[in-house]
């Protein structure tokens, strides 16, 4: 329960924090736009990055959508360049997929683009600000009851 005095501010950091979330997340998905990639083919590019290969399922399962979710999403990668699907060695019914190098190297360019384009908006603060702002960050995700 909040204490009625800290009401107030607290109501406003909710509303800053959602509008800063938005904004953040808003050049995000124009830095993917500009590559020709949705939200949900950053996600399973992602996760076959961070996993270096893996199957639909397990693709799936990590990401909590369906298998047929993740098929439509790997076909588009696939189209691109960006993933490749090879049979299994050991069961023939089992498709693996495995990230290009170019696909590699996509996911490397976003994170230099996205840094660059949040960049932007900090781009008057000076370095003192922007430390403090990360520790008192930092400070909002510590003190999260969950693994966010």
């Amino acid at each position: 329960m909040v204490a009625p005095s800290r009401r107030p501010v607290v109501e406003t950091l909710v509303q800053d924090l959602r509008r800063a979330s938005f904004t953040v997340h808003a050049s995000f998905r124009q830095v993917l736009a500009d590559r020709g990639l949705s939200m949900g083919q950053f996600v399973t590019l992602r996760a076959l990055v961070v996993a270096g290969r893996g199957t639909t399922r397990d693709l799936a399962r990590s990401m909590g959508v369906t298998t047929g979710n993740v098929t439509g999403l790997v076909d588009k990668l696939e189209h691109a360049g960006h993933v490749v699907r090879r049979p299994s060695r050991t069961d023939r019914r089992v498709v693996i997929l495995e990230p290009t190098k170019k696909g590699r190297g996509l996911m490397e360019d976003l994170r230099r683009a996205v840094i660059d384009e949040v960049a932007r908006s900090f781009a008057a603060w000076s370095l003192r600000d922007l430390q403090q702002l990360e520790r008192l960050l930092r400070r909002v995700i510590d003190a999260a009851p969950c693994e966010c």
